[in-house]
Parts: structure tokens; sequence; C-alpha cells
């Protein structure tokens, strides 16, 4: 079986189709819960400075659209060039054009410090081997007082079964996606964000399933 970050190179168009509302069965509710989860992340960064923001695993460029009305400039980075590709052509289809789009991994970003002033992290950490790296370059990358959206699993879920071995063959078989990488428990998470150098402004979760965190660099 092809490793995680293989997968996400080569199969992200998949994944990006379950955005679509026009999915039924099983992939309905994933669909719907995709949908909650831009919502919300949205809901939580719109109000803040979006001159320069950044979509860390932007893949097709759903969160983009959503940010781009309110940014002077969006910046997607995205290990799949298959995802850089078809992120371009969803931007443009609406007539979207203060954005750039780069390729490369959450945990090496191809930016220079103190470049955007906010960024976004939707469905990353979840698969990385070493999410702490992430939140390190984030803030590495934003500028004092800027902002920091992010999510990552969460346990316990009663989404519990699909992260174990059994559990990881249904959920390929039926959504063709791999197991989440990483699982925190709020002590954990808290543990996490004390050593990143962000100050935590609100933990959420959603359906239980994954944690949503607003931090600002000071």
């Amino acid at each position: 079986m092809e490793d995680t970050k293989s997968y996400w190179i080569s199969h992200g168009l998949k994944f990006s189709s379950y955005y679509s509302k026009n999915s039924y069965g099983l992939k309905k509710y994933l669909s719907r819960f995709l949908e909650l989860r831009s919502l919300s992340v949205v809901k939580l960064i719109k109000n803040e400075n979006l001159d320069k923001v950044l979509d860390v695993g932007c893949g097709s460029g759903e969160h983009m659209k959503l940010l781009s009305y309110r940014s002077k400039i969006i910046t997607g980075v995205d290990i799949s060039l298959q995802m850089i590709f078809q992120a371009k052509k969803n931007l443009k289809q609406l007539n979207i054009n203060n954005f750039e789009l780069v390729l490369g991994g959450a945990e090496s970003l191809p930016f220079k410090d103190n470049s955007f002033t906010s960024i976004i992290c939707v469905g990353v950490t979840d698969y990385v081997p070493n999410p702490s790296r992430v939140l390190s370059e984030c803030y590495r990358l934003l500028k004092k007082e800027g902002h920091l959206v992010f999510t990552i699993p969460k346990k316990p879920s009663i989404f519990f079964f699909l992260r174990g071995k059994f559990g990881g063959l249904l959920k390929r078989k039926i959504f063709g996606m791999v197991p989440v990488t990483n699982t925190l428990s709020k002590k954990e998470l808290c543990l996490l964000l004390d050593n990143s150098g962000l100050k935590v402004i609100s933990i959420g979760s959603l359906w239980t399933s994954i944690w949503i965190v607003k931090c600002v660099k000071k």
C-alpha cells in the first residue's frame, strides 16, 4: 500500500470531489462534514487581517475561493501538482485573480519569514509526520499579531472505529482515503500549542472528529 504522502500527491483530486454537494450515500455525509468544516474555519478567520493570506494544503482551492473576496492576495501551497493545477482552474472559472499557487510541503514551506497576515491549515496535520513542525513553520511565516486557524483530528471521537486497522480498510474502500496519522486529546493538543509559541484564542470541535483551533502570533 502506498504511503500517505504519495497518496495525497497522486490521489488528492479524488478527495476534492467530496466538496461537491452532488455526493450520495455515505459520501454525502463526508461532503456535509467538509462543508461545515470550511464554514467553521472561514467564520473564525474572516474578520482578521486578510491582507496576505496563506492556505497551507490548499488542495483544489475550496478555502481560497471563500476567502479571496476579502483578501488583497491569497497564496495556496500544496504538495500535489495535480491539486495546484485544479485550484488554478477552479479560481479562474470564478474570475478570481488575486491569488498565487506554489508547490511545497507543510513542514518546510517555501516562503520568507513574517510574510503573511493570516494562515489557514485545514486537513493537513491529520497526515504529516510532525504536526509541531507545521505549527513552527506557520509561526515563522506569520507577521506579528497574525492569526492562524488550523484543524487536527480529535480523540476521543465517535469515529474512532475508522481509525483502527479495519476502519482504515473500510475508509479506503468506501472513500478511497488513507487513515489519519495523528489524533490528539485536549491535553495533548494544549501541550502541542504550548510548545508552538502561539497564543491560543479558541479551541472548538466539529462532530467530535476534529479540533478547530485559532491562534495569534504575539
